[in-house]
């Protein structure tokens, strides 16, 4: 091969690198969004394929309704999971709610209930480290008090900083009609798709050479394998986490710093 059949093959081949990288900006852009909700549903077909075959040969129904069964179970499955969580999420932002606003009845009382909690939490440290811990946290409440009382809780201070937090969250809420119509289309979604897996499945490998569709199939069975494998460990951190979570609040509770549902409550 020539020197010039190389420079040739390299331009070629740049060209087809960037033609895809470009197709694939486009289609994020553009039309990731739209297609989005069919692809959650062909993982979600393709994650219960196994219990869906289960299903089928422990009961002897068809498959098109042990697809619809499974696929129901894990929407009501989810659907419960999202309640439980939205009910905790909702007692709790209107607990937090109440407790600012009896906590703002009384600032400098406020301030001063967590300045001794932290200095409290300070002592427990060797002399040098909570001199300095003490120190630091007697700048910052002083700080903190010459802002009270210049604006207050709901003065400008306040204002300012709720500002981006509430433009926030109208933006978020701007987008729940968006967001509600894309829940609907994948949930209708991941039924159609579980219903003609096979077929759909039937038609992709199609598509490719007889020779190609080993490999497809070993990378599906990689990437499923590889999704697992991240989904166990996520939780294992998350499980962790959730211990040293709660091992911390058991400490302060003994220290006598979380007496309350809040922190120096």
């Amino acid at each position: 091969m020539t020197e010039i059949e190389k420079r040739k093959r390299l331009l070629i081949n740049a060209a087809y690198v960037a033609l895809i990288l470009g197709i694939f900006y486009l289609f994020v852009k553009y039309a990731m969004w739209e297609v989005f909700p069919f692809v959650v549903a062909g993982f979600v077909a393709t994650a219960l394929q196994k219990p869906i075959v289960l299903l089928t040969k422990k009961t002897k129904l068809k498959k098109p309704l042990a697809s619809a069964l499974c696929v129901a179970a894990l929407l009501l499955l989810a659907a419960g999971a999202v309640s439980l969580i939205g009910i905790r999420l909702y007692a709790e932002i209107k607990s937090l709610f109440h407790f600012l606003v009896e906590k703002s009845k009384d600032i400098p009382a406020t301030l001063g209930d967590a300045k001794n909690a932290l200095l409290n939490v300070a002592a427990h440290f060797p002399k040098a480290v909570a001199d300095a811990l003490e120190k630091q946290i007697n700048a910052l409440f002083d700080r903190l008090g010459k802002d009270v009382g210049a604006g207050g809780l709901f003065g400008s201070g306040f204002s300012s900083w709720m500002t981006k937090p509430l433009s926030g969250v109208w933006s978020t809420a701007k987008q729940i009609p968006t967001a509600f119509v894309s829940l609907i289309v994948t949930i209708v979604a991941c039924f159609f798709v579980a219903f003609d897996y096979d077929r759909i499945a039937s038609f992709i490998k199609r598509q490719f050479k007889p020779d190609k569709r080993a490999a497809l199939s070993a990378s599906k069975n990689i990437m499923l394998s590889t999704l697992g494998k991240m989904a166990r460990a996520y939780l294992t951190l998350m499980l962790i986490t959730f211990c040293e979570m709660m091992l911390g609040l058991y400490i302060l509770s003994w220290i006598g710093v979380y007496t309350g549902g809040y922190i120096a409550a």
